[in-house]
């Protein structure tokens, strides 16, 4: 290697150190203060956490790690491992098995039903069998989303073999690439010289890492890109070592149909013409222009192709839909769910330019403009925004999972089990969210302590891909469109370094040599020049990572399931001793208030209740025009299934209330009439239940 290949290794080298260190020590510095909660809304909540837990928790793996290496049970048990490759590979198979059957056994049962865009691209697959293509045209949802036809392609081809809106034949295709995603980071382990044992924890998370298994029911292009972006990298740098031509096919062919599943996958492309770009300068191999070539056939064709495709098919022209430029836009905004986050401005502005896509960009670019001069003339509005938002996607340790399956539950087409209501409940996202952070503190650490004690490497260039890429994905995400679900394609990458890194300390742990204490005390300090700025920046001026505290403690204990009564026979009346009561005129029954009520049933399941008249069996319910309360009148075998029967009962203050499932609550008034209002009032509205 030439001097200036040296020099241009070294600096790629720097760079990617330079920018990396910061970034995981600012996403571990926000993450001692605060944790992120997302709202059923999708609403961001900057929650305040306690620092202790997260030192705690480091502090635990380093014990952990020096344990291991004092216990000789467990190093002999590690050294077989790493010593037997067919034991090994028997207990990798084993894991693998496991993720499997987890992932199925999710997807079966929570049969989870998509929504929003994921259900627009199903429905548009549909209709065109129809030949109904309206919503290609410019007002339309694929005329205004035009970066999402390769998905569409994919699931009208999909349709042909497996009908259409099939959507656990598609979860268990995500299910397959969930597996392919572990077994490509364990190739990459490999690569950074993971230990058998390092290997086998790769798999080993992903059986307890719940907010991965969870994305298998996301009937969209995340979990299938990923997988197809983790095959091209590895097949990139088995081209390298082997010069294999086949895997030029199969690195170019897998990252361009993961662009077309997803099309910010080309960030992982980007990441992949700056690895062989160094690797030309650095080894000096010209026929890495072949690849480079290649590379960029199949990804840039990839769009057009699908376009077209779709073009012959319905015969209608796909213009440029909305600008991207809109979502850079929308990503420097403040928005009512957190700051970057959606706020309809890409939709609305191409409405507003009358479906123009050049004019939508002249305006988005302006609007880029005005929002940075702003930012230059108030730097602490700067500092607060992305911190916020970097805090918003990167400190929420669900990474959406459980808004996806809280916020379309209602679509299941089973009734779920208590165990997944739970976990779409208040207590799930705040128990998944706490070991989520566990997660979260020690992957970030992890691949810390690899930088820390791996960039002495010689091929220390080489093992720096997809650090590269979370780098990438972390610097666009500062400007894009907010979402926390979109971060973990990154934050998943850094698991192979996270483990080595824990290798590493073992290692060190147990052979510290003179020389590589000055190497480990380079890096810290570093770590501590960026702590230092990071306590500049923030000191006294962090508030904003906590604000939403006091806001989020009052919707978890307005939303935190709670049957209120256990089940029963009661009575139900109000504070002057008035109870409800079941009066029969004739063949009609109706529900008023007396000074002597009629005993009631209370059955709950899943914090919702019925509430009827064991007697009679007639069940209270509200009334078509969601005012009135009668009881139910009809067949034996019907009122089970009526969602007017249902109610939430929550003890409050001096008794409790009694709602609907849309919020109404049951009230009585002065003359014994019972209704259901959206009002909140003095009176009225505070039942007595005693049994």
């Amino acid at each position: 290697m030439s001097g200036f290949s040296k020099f241009i290794v070294k600096f790629y080298e720097s760079i990617v150190t330079l920018f990396v260190v910061p970034i995981l020590i600012f996403l571990l510095f926000i993450g001692l203060f605060s944790t992120t909660y997302i709202l059923v809304p999708e609403k961001v909540m900057l929650v305040k956490d306690s620092p202790l837990w997260t030192l705690a928790v480091v502090v635990l793996a380093i014990i952990i790690s020096f344990v291991i290496n004092r216990n000789n049970r467990v190093t002999l048990l590690i050294t077989k491992v790493n010593s037997n490759n067919e034991l090994y590979r028997k207990i990798s198979d084993i894991l693998f098995l496991i993720l499997g059957g987890i992932s199925v056994f999710w997807i079966l049962t929570s049969q989870y039903i998509p929504n929003a865009d994921q259900y627009e691209i199903q429905s548009v697959a549909y209709r065109m069998h129809f030949g109904d293509y309206r919503e290609f045209a410019k007002y339309g949802y694929i005329g205004g989303h035009v970066n999402q036809v390769g998905m569409l392609l994919v699931s009208y081809v999909f349709s042909f073999i497996f009908g259409n809106e099939n959507y656990i034949v598609f979860q268990l295709a995500n299910a397959v690439a969930l597996i392919v995603i572990y077994k490509e980071l364990v190739k990459f382990g490999c690569r950074i010289g993971l230990s058998n044992f390092g290997k086998l924890l790769i798999p080993f998370f992903g059986i307890i890492y719940l907010p991965m298994i969870i994305y298998v029911s996301f009937v969209y292009g995340n979990m299938g890109g990923l997988a197809l972006t983790l095959v091209a990298i590895n097949s990139e740098m088995d081209f390298f070592e082997k010069r294999n031509v086949k895997n030029i096919l199969i690195s170019s062919i897998c990252i361009a149909f993961a662009m077309m599943l997803k099309s910010n996958f080309m960030i992982f492309l980007i990441g992949m013409l700056i690895y062989a770009a160094i690797h030309l300068f650095g080894e000096h191999k010209k026929w890495t222009f072949g690849f480079i070539i290649a590379l960029l056939i199949f990804s840039l064709g990839q769009s057009k192709a699908a376009k077209w495709t779709l073009e012959i098919i319905t015969g209608e022209d796909i213009g440029q839909g909305s600008s991207p430029i809109s979502y850079i836009a929308m990503g420097l905004q403040e928005s009512g769910l957190g700051p970057g986050w959606y706020n309809a401005y890409n939709d609305m502005t191409y409405i507003w330019h009358n479906y123009d896509t050049d004019g939508q960009k002249r305006e988005a670019i302006q609007n880029i403009k005005d929002r940075l001069g702003y930012f230059k003339e108030n730097p602490w509005e700067a500092v607060s925004f992305f911190t916020r938002k970097t805090a918003s996607q990167w400190n929420e340790p669900t990474y959406e999972s459980i808004w996806l399956i809280s916020n379309d539950l209602s679509n299941s087409q089973v009734r779920i089990s208590s165990w997944v209501y739970f976990l779409a409940s208040q207590k799930g996202n705040a128990f998944v969210g706490r070991l989520g952070k566990i997660a979260q503190i020690l992957v970030l650490s992890g691949t810390f302590l690899f930088v820390l004690f791996n960039r002495k490497r010689n091929d220390y260039y080489k093992t720096l891909t997809l650090i590269m890429m979370f780098i990438g994905g972390f610097l666009f995400h500062l400007f894009w469109e907010a979402k926390s679900q979109y971060t973990i394609s990154y934050f998943i990458l850094l698991l192979p370094y996270a483990i080595m890194g824990y290798e590493s300390l073992n290692r060190r742990i147990t052979f510290m040599a003179d020389k590589e204490k000055i190497a480990v005390n380079k890096e810290l300090f570093l770590t501590v020049i960026v702590l230092a700025v990071f306590m500049f920046l923030y000191g006294g001026k962090c508030d904003y990572l906590t604000a939403d505290t006091e806001s989020y403690i009052v919707y978890a204990a307005e939303n935190t399931t709670n049957a209120g009564v256990e089940n029963g026979d009661y009575t139900i009346g109000v504070a002057d001793g008035r109870e409800i009561t079941l009066l029969f005129e004739g063949d009609s029954q109706k529900v008023t208030i007396s000074d002597s009520g009629s005993i009631v049933r209370i059955m709950s399941y899943q914090g919702k209740s019925r509430i009827y008249f064991p007697d009679e069996m007639l069940y209270l319910q509200y009334g078509n025009d969601r005012n009135s309360v009668d009881v139910f009148v009809g067949d034996y075998e019907d009122f089970y299934d009526y969602a007017d029967q249902s109610w939430i009962i929550t003890e409050t203050d001096g008794g409790y209330i009694i709602e609907t499932e849309d919020g109404r609550i049951l009230t009585v008034s002065d003359n014994g009439e019972i209704f259901t209002t959206s009002e909140v009032l003095e009176e009225g509205q505070t039942w007595h239940i005693s049994g």
